[in-house]
């Protein structure tokens, strides 16, 4: 590997933080087709929406079971 290569690998690791994300056969392709109807990548689509559950929580528990509500907004 490049020098160049070795430093921003270092930088990644050592400024951001992986997720690994496991979707429904298909559902990767809806994902980038509406993050590219955005102009933003999937990683950062998939960021904006979960900034912005953060901030006002869409999800909450279901108390009958283990799933997810999605409410819309």
């Amino acid at each position: 590997m490049s020098k160049s290569t070795n430093y921003k690998n270092k930088f990644i690791a050592e400024k951001y933080d992986r997720i690994n994300l496991t979707v429904p056969k298909g559902f990767k392709e809806k994902i980038s087709s509406r993050a590219a109807s955005l102009d933003l990548s999937v990683n950062g689509y998939l960021l904006e929406l979960v900034k912005n559950d953060l901030k006002s929580p869409v999800l909450r528990k279901n108390n009958n079971s283990r799933d997810l509500d999605v409410f819309l907004l």
